[in-house]
C-alpha cells in the first residue's frame, strides 16, 4: 500500500505543471530568496557591528597599554 502511494506521488511529478502552478512555485520561490537576502544582510548588519566594537575596544586596549606602562610589567 505504502509503494502505491509513493508511486502515485512520484507520477505526479511527471505532469506538467500548470501556468498557475508554476507561478505559485515562482512566487514561493521568489519570497524563500527574499527572506535569505533580508537574513543575509541582517546578519552583515550585526557582523559590521561586532566588528566596530572589536575595533574600539582593541584601541582602547591599547590606549590603556600605553598611558600605563606598569600593567605589562609581569
Amino acid at each position: 500500500m505504502a509503494n502505491s502511494s509513493y508511486s502515485s506521488s512520484i507520477n505526479s511529478f511527471n505532469e506538467p505543471f500548470t501556468k498557475e502552478q508554476e507561478m505559485t512555485l515562482y512566487n514561493s520561490i521568489n519570497m524563500n530568496l527574499e527572506a535569505i537576502r533580508k537574513a543575509t544582510h541582517d546578519i552583515n548588519v550585526q557582523f559590521k557591528g561586532v566588528q566596530k566594537e572589536m575595533r574600539v575596544t582593541n584601541a582602547l586596549i591599547n590606549a590603556i597599554e600605553t598611558k600605563s606602562p606598569t600593567l605589562n610589567a609581569d
